[in-house]
């Protein structure tokens, strides 16, 4: 149930981060393909984040050990995320909603070392500062609401894929 809260908070999180990026820099932004006020990529990538840490600051012992391994492992996740979704949008529904071509240290337009580099130490942040306040609202969610909130990200997620088909 942890993982499902995780993935619909910052989920949201992330759609209100880009959201105001965007407003801020006064350009038209949309984030995400669904309907529905979140971006599931960030849900996604911060649960899965969040799972390794724990395992991670639960077996290891060596503070700075923790943070390396924290920080080379959401380099790898990350990376991976954004090259399957870019990938995986891009051939299902022909759109390409990033594209990091006109910068260095970019690898198939998708993955760009330095966008990698600022998303790994930002979940390690998120995970350190962010992450314990979540978590202790959770204790107050009831099990029957993020279920809901699940079946209806679903079900926009469902009719989002089919508005684009």
């Amino acid at each position: 149930m942890k993982f499902l809260y995780n993935f619909i908070v910052y989920s949201i999180l992330g759609f209100l981060f880009e959201t105001g990026l965007f407003a801020v820099l006064g350009k038209d932004f949309n984030s995400g393909f669904t309907f529905g006020p979140y971006t599931i990529v960030y849900g996604i990538s911060l649960a899965i984040m969040f799972v390794i840490f724990k395992f991670v600051f639960k077996h290891i012992q060596n503070k700075y050990t923790k943070y390396i391994v924290s920080f080379a492992l959401s380099f790898i996740v990350i990376s991976l995320l954004e090259f399957s979704g870019g990938m995986f949008i891009e051939k299902i529904f022909g759109i390409v909603y990033w594209d990091y071509s006109e910068y260095p240290l970019t690898f198939y337009k998708y993955v760009n070392v330095f966008v990698s580099l600022f998303w790994s130490i930002a979940s390690i942040l998120i995970f350190k500062f962010v992450f314990p306040l979540t978590n202790k609202i959770f204790k107050y969610i009831k099990e029957w609401m993020i279920i809901t909130m699940t079946a209806l990200i679903l079900v926009d997620i469902f009719f989002s894929v089919i508005s684009k088909l």
